[in-house]
């Protein structure tokens, strides 16, 4: 049967090139104290289902590639991405809205240019940023046979289509450099912090119409939350794509919209279904 669904509102950060991943056409160039490397690379592999059961649609990451912004900055210098994915830099506070959009520019280490889809696959030209710690770091590490993975920095939401949890992807920010090779182990995605959804929603011209508020509570109904959780076929997949189990169910949204989960540090936002949002509604209405 087929089935498109909203999941929920998310911030994403995992690696989105090949398992296998190939460097073509590298040159170097070190002259007058420039040293930088040039190369293509796969940033993105399309309509393949990665090791945490997500797949991304070709058609949609090219459309959010081929925006004005986008396009000024491939155009003018190329678009910079970091060395590794932003991170709290204190435990107990996430990252702000602000900080997930903006490049940090004392930590590029590379910058993409004149992206192409080719096949399933999205191939783009990279140069080393040669005026920062981390684009020396790439560099020099690319010169040692060191072949780079790249990750997509984005705002999307994720949806049921044909039966396959499928990324939407609302916009870019960019890709980044990370660490660790395999697709197979890729980061996890991340939800935005449930303070900031509403406001990183409206900064991309996106998507949740409804605010669920900075000030949501959860309710700690175990037997009605373990219903929810394992019933809805939202919060199936969710908790399939994420490994969480009925420890991660936390409560519901002020509005008894959406199921929270909690995944480390970060709050998901799992939209249920209107049968499941129903039966929430009648059990807690029968606790007062």
């Amino acid at each position: 049967m087929k089935r498109n669904s909203d999941l929920g509102f998310l911030y994403i950060a995992e690696q989105t090139s090949p398992e296998q991943n190939e460097v073509k056409n590298f040159d170097v160039t070190n002259k007058d104290g420039v040293f930088f490397v040039d190369f293509e690379s796969c940033i993105h592999s399309f309509d393949v289902m990665n090791r945490n059961i997500r797949m991304y649609d070709g058609d949609n990451v090219m459309e959010c590639l081929n925006t004005e912004r986008m396009n000024h900055y491939f155009s003018h210098g190329g678009l910079f991405g970091e060395q590794n994915h932003p991170i709290p830099i204190y435990k107990d506070r996430p990252l702000s809205p602000e900080r997930i959009q903006d490049i940090d520019m004392n930590n590029t280490s590379h910058k993409i240019f004149r992206p192409r889809r080719q096949g399933n696959l999205l191939i783009a030209r990279i140069q080393s940023d040669a005026g920062t710690a981390a684009g020396m770091n790439l560099a020099k590490k690319m010169v040692q046979g060191f072949i780079p993975g790249f990750s997509c920095r984005a705002i999307a939401s994720m949806s049921m289509k044909n039966g396959k949890p499928v990324v939407d992807v609302r916009k870019i920010i960019t890709y980044d450099w990370v660490l660790f090779q395999s697709h197979r182990e890729a980061e996890q995605i991340q939800s935005v912090p449930n303070k900031f959804v509403h406001k990183v929603a409206n900064a991309v011209n996106e998507y949740v119409t409804e605010e669920t508020g900075s000030e949501d509570v959860s309710v700690p109904v175990s037997q009605i939350l373990e219903y929810a959780g394992y019933k809805d076929v939202n919060a199936q997949v969710v908790m399939e794509a994420f490994e969480l189990d009925k420890t991660s169910l936390v409560g519901f949204s002020r509005d008894n919209k959406h199921i929270i989960m909690k995944d480390s540090d970060n709050t998901i936002y799992c939209n249920m279904l209107p049968e499941t949002r129903n039966k929430v509604n009648d059990y807690l209405r029968s606790l007062h």
